[in-house]
């Protein structure tokens, strides 16, 4: 999860690893344009996003920017939702650009749920380091 108040994109992905096609699998985003006219309410939308996915589904983790979002962090995990402080360096952006290309390439990510069900999913996350990230959610896939 990355935020932004004003001038960039504040985006909320949800993925599993599907054991089965042995991929990644896109199962939501959301993307919240924020203006200087009319910020990001925090609150409501990404918070709210982040409880809706934890409502549907088993959620694993939610990887964070600590930059922008220690408020909603302590927040979410006051009421349990399991959070992973993630800073984005340009260490980590480099390598989620370069997993994420070669995710795409070699066809290892998919779309939907093979249930067509494109809201929900078992961890959430933002820029971070793709390799240490899958790493750390098969990990916690494992352990449930």
């Amino acid at each position: 999860m990355d935020a932004s108040v004003k001038h960039d994109s504040t985006a909320i992905v949800a993925v599993t690893w599907d054991k089965v096609a042995n991929k990644v699998q896109l199962v939501s985003h959301r993307i919240f344009q924020p203006t200087t006219e009319e910020p990001l309410d925090f609150e409501r939308c990404v918070e709210g996003t982040v409880r809706q996915i934890r409502e549907r589904f088993r959620l694993m983790a939610v990887y964070f920017d600590p930059y922008q979002m220690q408020a909603v962090a302590q927040r979410l995990r006051s009421c349990g939702v399991p959070m992973r402080e993630y800073p984005q360096t340009m260490d980590r952006l480099t390598a989620l650009g370069s997993n994420l290309y070669d995710l795409i390439k070699g066809s290892g990510l998919t779309g939907l749920s093979r249930r067509g069900d494109p809201a929900g999913g078992l961890a959430c996350g933002g820029a971070g380091d793709a390799a240490g990230l899958e790493a750390q959610q098969r990990k916690d896939l494992a352990q449930n």
